[in-house]
């Protein structure tokens, strides 16, 4: 993978020179791993009862009167969980995303990959679920996979140990009658069946800034009735949900940065994913420059067909680092994982004397000083010091591959 060249001796005094290389950029949502059997974009929807539990199309969902929203369906008993799902659907479906949800009628079978909704009363952590802090309100659970590893099926739960509700959304702080709203719920673990995780590792919100905001952020951190503030069971996806929904009706490559020694925020730094005709560097077919997550991971979506590939990752101080014969198919390729091998602050694809003048200006340096270089911080801890050399002098006179 990577080879070394002839090493020289570290110093550092002398050299001087300047570089500015990456910077801060923002945080992408995290997407989730799983795809469906047979490449699908249209999913079945299935009501089910489970043990004691009834199908959520017949138990319903507290609404106050006081509330000012009427029953959307007048000519029921009462307003059910099922019906809260079919807003949610409706709402996804709408949003011409390239995913598409389906109802099975009761006693039918569905015909394509299908999402059993259910109803439980659940105490504990659910395993599976896909986390962060809400996990006891509602979850998206992974269920059957096909041969090649992909989804046949999955779950969705109300956990009816909360009490849920519907009702019009305040202007303030505030909430109506302290019940979670089902229509939101059920709008974001659709999302998460359509592979949309929330958008940080400790969601980005709070009651006091929930007026718009994206319906992939975890509930309780969400508020209550807050989420698309919009009367009458008007309740939408986000923008930004229905714009990274179409990315995961795309083909996609994902995967993680193993990144060496860095301890920073990995949302301040970039990949770019190159695809490559397999034994020709110089054959590129397309690449992509995107943002880290939080946790080192990445996505990006690509148009070439499905085939045999081999991909590059290399970004703003670290070598290429290249997989070859890589099968991607109409979904994509997930767990495609690369080294980063820090140092490559002139990003000449060496770790060499030029590296080394560059670290040298900036040695002692932190974020602001003038002689501070970016690319030098190694460990991402915004200060150019002892730690960053460490890295450096571990990886002078690597090379990274061709």
């Amino acid at each position: 993978m990577y080879r070394s060249i002839d090493r020289t001796e570290l110093n550092l005094r002398g050299l001087v020179a300047a570089l500015t290389l990456c910077s801060a950029v923002a945080a992408p949502a995290q997407l989730l791993n799983h795809q469906w059997a047979n490449n699908v974009r249209d999913l079945d929807i299935v009501f089910e009862a489970n043990g004691q539990f009834q199908s959520p199309d017949v138990v319903g969902v507290h609404r106050d009167p006081m509330n000012g929203e009427v029953d959307p369906t007048p000519n029921d008993m009462m307003f059910t969980f099922g019906d809260s799902v079919r807003r949610a659907v409706a709402a996804w479906n709408n949003a011409n995303t390239g995913w598409r949800f389906h109802f099975v009628a009761a006693g039918q079978q569905p015909t394509r990959p299908c999402i059993y909704v259910r109803l439980t009363r659940d105490v504990q952590r659910q395993a599976g679920h896909v986390g962060g802090a809400s996990d006891l309100l509602a979850w998206w659970q992974t269920g059957n996979v096909d041969m090649n590893g992909k989804l046949l099926n999955g779950y969705i739960y109300f956990n009816i140990v909360h009490d849920f509700g519907i009702g019009k959304n305040q202007a303030d702080n505030t909430d109506d009658d302290m019940k979670f709203d089902s229509i939101n719920v059920a709008i974001h673990e659709l999302g998460h069946a359509i592979r949309l995780d929330h958008p940080s590792f400790n969601g980005c919100i709070t009651r006091n800034n929930a007026g718009n905001i994206e319906a992939m952020e975890p509930m309780t951190n969400a508020g209550v009735h807050k989420l698309n503030n919009r009367p009458l069971f008007r309740r939408y996806p986000h923008a930004k949900d229905i714009a990274r929904a179409k990315d995961t009706a795309k083909k996609m490559v994902k995967g993680k940065m193993n990144m060496q020694g860095f301890n920073g925020d990995p949302r301040n730094t970039t990949v770019t994913i190159a695809l490559r005709v397999p034994g020709d560097p110089s054959a590129i077919l397309e690449q992509r420059t995107v943002a880290l997550n939080w946790d080192g991971s990445y996505q990006v979506v690509i148009d070439s067909p499905a085939g045999i590939y081999d991909v590059a990752a290399e970004g703003p101080n670290y070598l290429r680092h290249v997989r070859t014969s890589v099968e991607i198919d109409g979904d994509g390729k997930n767990d495609l994982d690369f080294d980063c091998i820090f140092g490559d602050i002139a990003q000449d694809n060496e770790i060499n004397i030029l590296d080394f003048a560059y670290f040298s200006m900036s040695y002692g340096s932190s974020s602001g000083d003038p002689n501070w270089i970016p690319g030098a911080d190694l460990n991402g801890d915004d200060s150019i010091d002892i730690g960053d050399y460490s890295i450096f002098s571990q990886n002078f006179g690597m090379v990274g591959d061709d």
